[in-house]
C-alpha cells in the first residue's frame, strides 16, 4: 500500500462498496458507479473519517492528548473530528465559523452542532467566515495556551498552507477503488469527485497516478471558482507528492 508507512488509526468501515446506480444509469444509458463513502460508520459516515485516520496516526506517533480543528457551523468534518477524538480517547476543541449569513437558532443549535455538543467537545466560535490563515492561526494561539495547561494539542489546520495529512487517505481510497474496479471487471472512463478543502480530490488522483492509472478525474467544487479550486488541488498535490516522496 502507498501509504503503509505513514502513521494511522483504525476508524472506517473498509473497503466501502462500490454500487451501480440502476436508474441513473437507465436514464442517462450509461453505466454510472458511485463509491459509497457514506458508509465509511463513523459519526453516520462520509469521507473525512479516512482523513482522519491519518491526521490522528500522526497525532498520536507525535504524543497528542488533544485535537483542535476549525470548521463552518454546520461543518461535516467538525463532527466527525469530535467521534473520532472520543472513539481514539483523545480531548477535543472546536472552532466553529460563521461562514452563511443565517441568525435561525436551527441553523446553530440543530444538526451538526446538536452532535458537538451531545458528544462533549468544547466549543470556540470564530466571527469571520472565509478566512482560513485567521481561523488556522486562532485554533494555533488555542493550541498555546492548551500547551502552557500541560496539555499537547494537534492542530487539524483548514489552510492550504499546511501539510495535509488527511489527503494520504483518499491516497489509500484510490487504490482501494482501483483494486474493486479491476475484481468487478468494470473499465470508467473518468471519475468525478467533491472538491471544497481538496484533499479528497488531490489525495484520489495523486493515488490514481501513483497506481500508472490514467484515468481523467473531474472535480465539482462546492466553494470556489474553477480557476482558484485548480490551483487549490495542484498545490494540495505537490504537498502530499513532497510528503510521500514521489
Amino acid at each position: 500500500m502507498l501509504t503503509s508507512s505513514f502513521p494511522s488509526v483504525n476508524l472506517s468501515h473498509k473497503p466501502t462498496p462500490l454500487e451501480r446506480l440502476d436508474n441513473l444509469s437507465d436514464d442517462y444509458q450509461t453505466n454510472i458507479w458511485i463509491k459509497r463513502d457514506d458508509c465509511t460508520g463513523l459519526a453516520f459516515g462520509g469521507n473525512k473519517s479516512r482523513q482522519l485516520e491519518y491526521y490522528i496516526g500522526h497525532a498520536k506517533s507525535l504524543g497528542a492528548d488533544t485535537l483542535l480543528t476549525t470548521g463552518a457551523i454546520q461543518s461535516n468534518h467538525v463532527r466527525m473530528t469530535v467521534a473520532a477524538a472520543r472513539k481514539t480517547n483523545m480531548d477535543v476543541e472546536v472552532q466553529l465559523e460563521h461562514r452563511v449569513d443565517r441568525d435561525q437558532v436551527e441553523y446553530h443549535e440543530s444538526g451538526n452542532p446538536f452532535l458537538v455538543k451531545i458528544m462533549g467537545a468544547k466549543i470556540h466560535y470564530y466571527a469571520v467566515g472565509e478566512d482560513e490563515d485567521g481561523a488556522d492561526q486562532a485554533m494555533i494561539d488555542r493550541a498555546e495556551v492548551l500547551k502552557a495547561e500541560g496539555k499537547n494539542p494537534y492542530v487539524i489546520p483548514l489552510s492550504n498552507a499546511n501539510t495535509p495529512y488527511g489527503a494520504l487517505g483518499y491516497v489509500e481510497a484510490a487504490e482501494e477503488t482501483l483494486q474493486q474496479l479491476e475484481s468487478m471487471g468494470i473499465q470508467p472512463e473518468r471519475f468525478i469527485v467533491p472538491t471544497g478543502s481538496a484533499s479528497t480530490h488531490a489525495g484520489f488522483l495523486l493515488g490514481l497516478r501513483a497506481c500508472g492509472c490514467q484515468i481523467p478525474v473531474q472535480g465539482i467544487c462546492v466553494r470556489r471558482d474553477a480557476a482558484s479550486q485548480k490551483k487549490r488541488v495542484i498545490t494540495k498535490i505537490q504537498s502530499v507528492s513532497k510528503l510521500m516522496n514521489l
